[in-house]
């Protein structure tokens, strides 16, 4: 447990993840506990508080007389802590120098996941310019291992411009969905554009555009994203819903819808629930950074109800219950 003063802070009332209540609060104190065990012996050595206890999911803040006591609850009874991770915990470098992985930007940002067609385990991850291969294993408190070190996203052959030539139609991965009734077919968005491309099972993972020489489409022609309240111009992450594989949960900034798309050549789609804040999906309403924009999300292949969440640096486990999110 540690304890951390802080400088005097003018009147404001805030939520949680580090905020204040109140406003004749005149310090400021943080204690950081592992355990609801641990919160509930703080709030009752503290002095009587001068207002309400709030709860605010997840951090519990008491104003005392003179001071805020700001109790941020990282895990429960018996757990390890939880909420956002360095995206270096991720890995399990497995023998492979994590140097290259770093310069590569695997560690300051995820920003797309890409399930393999033939492995129940397998994703490559984009970053930048750049894109790997994870196997997910769960092996040492690590979620995955690389398979493959980085590779400059310039060889992925189909994302080249039509014609030929070594300049890329997309030169950064903003997200990808894989089609509902073909393991091997996927869509790749970046900017405001997608792309249909096919990738072969089986090492080395062949892949082509689909139909041959197909170019990329204006995210406009998607009618059921371009057509909502906000509109979806750009899409940051895609993820499929639990127990339904056609299905599909779409980010974009700070929003998120539900998506299904049918099974047959044309793959029509209709939005089955409207655009709603982030907040509301996934528990990222108790961490600021994550429910203002996501950048990636992984479905667990064993866990269809576990997915990870990537934002900036940093990444979440979060699993759906049936009626409620659990932050791991």
């Amino acid at each position: 447990m540690s304890r951390r003063r802080t400088a005097r802070r003018p009147e404001t009332t805030q939520g949680a993840d580090g905020n204040y209540v109140g406003g004749d609060l005149r310090q400021e104190f943080t204690i950081n506990v592992g355990t609801a065990a641990d919160a509930k012996k703080v709030l009752s050595a503290s002095r009587t508080p001068s207002r309400r206890t709030v709860l605010l999911g997840g951090a519990t803040l008491a104003a005392t007389a003179g001071a805020l006591v700001a109790v941020r609850l990282t895990g429960t009874d018996g757990k390890k802590a939880h909420g956002p991770r360095p995206l270096s915990d991720l890995f399990a470098f497995n023998h492979r120098d994590p140097h290259l992985f770093e310069k590569a930007g695997f560690t300051k940002g995820i920003d797309a996941v890409m399930k393999t067609p033939d492995g129940e385990d397998g994703y490559w991850l984009f970053s930048g310019r750049n894109y790997t291969l994870v196997q997910v294993t769960r092996k040492e408190g690590n979620l995955a291992e690389v398979v493959k070190n980085p590779r400059p996203l310039i060889e992925w052959s189909s994302l080249r411009t039509v014609g030929g030539g070594s300049s890329l139609a997309f030169k950064k991965i903003d997200a990808v969905m894989q089609w509902p009734d073909d393991r091997n077919g996927y869509w790749v968005f970046s900017g405001s554009h997608f792309l249909p491309i096919k990738v072969a099972s089986g090492w080395p993972h062949m892949d082509t555009r689909i139909p041959e020489g197909a170019k990329p489409s204006p995210l406009s022609d998607w009618s059921s994203l371009s057509s909502t309240t906000p509109s979806f111009k750009k899409i940051d992450a895609v993820t499929r819903a639990p127990n339904d594989d056609n299905e599909y949960w779409v980010f974009s900034g700070s929003q998120h819808l539900r998506l299904r798309v049918n099974d047959g050549k044309n793959h029509d789609d209709i939005v089955v629930q409207k655009p709603k804040p982030l907040s509301e999906w996934g528990g990222l309403g108790h961490y600021p950074s994550f429910s203002a924009g996501v950048d990636a999300v992984m479905q667990m292949p064993d866990t269809p109800k576990e997915y990870i969440v990537f934002s900036g640096r940093q990444f979440i486990r979060t699993s759906w219950t049936g009626s409620e999110w659990l932050v791991k």
